[in-house]
């Protein structure tokens, strides 16, 4: 949960509604496809490690220690058997050992892998999936935890868990107060349609060599305040998914405005280029310019 809200909060609405749903896919998918592993082929894999685990007595604690019968590894967490071992596996219980099984759920790990980073997923579903994935396929070869074999499962509870950080996510940029990434648009879009302006009102003095430098000094600052806008423009429509018509008419109306103020700047830089070229007066080198 804690995971949920540092990877998917962002700075409006729009944002952390865009990063929780990817996180939330990312969640569902490995969540289905851990859940079909443990029911499509039975009780031949059903439950995990857990239900075919090997138990040893351990003299120095005096407890119950298991290994796994699809993987007998030797640092399991007790000294059983170190005298016969071979590249970490226990060559004592090779023999009754169900490699097929641990395989199986090793070769589903590396399909699963593949496909996410084979389609046309994003960064933040691919890491969400393959994350999420690889806990559970450790949980699920891990003999001392029966996580896959109650109902419901380790995958079902943290799916759970997942969703129900995903809407306090949300939640936190509706109450008390909305932080939309609209209304920062908004705004933003007045103060850059303001700095276009007086961008284009200084273009006839821009053979002055003092207007022209202020000239590009406020393109540079326009050209910040853009990316910003952008940024939020670019996750509007995760506020509204288009099912608020009113709001999604006023959405395309802003990214309509935006796209005006980008193509009334498109060719600045070569109006300034032209502009150093043209020989200018002495007398005419100190005029008025925008402050």
């Amino acid at each position: 949960m804690l995971l949920q809200f540092l990877f998917c909060i962002g700075p409006t609405l729009g944002a952390s509604t865009k990063s929780t749903l990817e996180g939330w896919l990312g969640t569902a998918l490995a969540t289905l496809n851990m859940m079909l592993l443990n029911n499509a082929f039975g009780p031949w894999l059903s439950g995990g490690a857990y239900q075919n685990r090997i138990e040893f007595f351990d003299n120095s604690t005096g407890s119950l220690v298991p290994t796994s019968k699809w993987l007998p590894l030797c640092n399991n967490g007790a000294d059983l058997s170190f005298n016969r071992c071979f590249l970490n596996m226990n060559t004592a219980l090779a023999p009754d050992a169900e490699y097929v099984k641990a395989m199986v759920v090793l070769l589903d790990f590396i399909l699963f892998v593949f496909a996410m980073l084979t389609f046309g997923f994003n960064t933040n579903v691919r890491v969400f999936s393959i994350s999420t994935h690889a806990f559970y396929v450790m949980s699920f070869l891990d003999p001392s935890t029966g996580s896959f074999d109650i109902s419901p499962s380790l995958a079902a509870n943290y799916f759970t868990i997942v969703t129900g950080a995903s809407l306090a996510v949300i939640l936190c940029f509706l109450i008390p107060t909305p932080i939309t990434a609209t209304s920062k648009a908004r705004s933003q879009l007045q103060t850059t349609g303001s700095a276009v302006a007086m961008v284009l009102e200084s273009l006839p003095l821009t053979p002055s060599e003092l207007c022209r430098s202020k000239t590009q000094a406020a393109m540079d600052e326009v050209t910040s305040l853009m990316k910003d806008l952008e940024s939020h423009l670019q996750v509007m429509w995760f506020e509204d998914f288009g099912i608020w018509k009113r709001r999604a008419t006023y959405r395309r109306w802003l990214q309509a405005f935006f796209e005006i103020l980008r193509c009334s700047m498109q060719n600045i830089d070569a109006v300034l280029c032209a502009a150093a070229a043209l020989p200018v007066k002495e007398s005419e080198q100190v005029g008025s310019c925008f402050v």
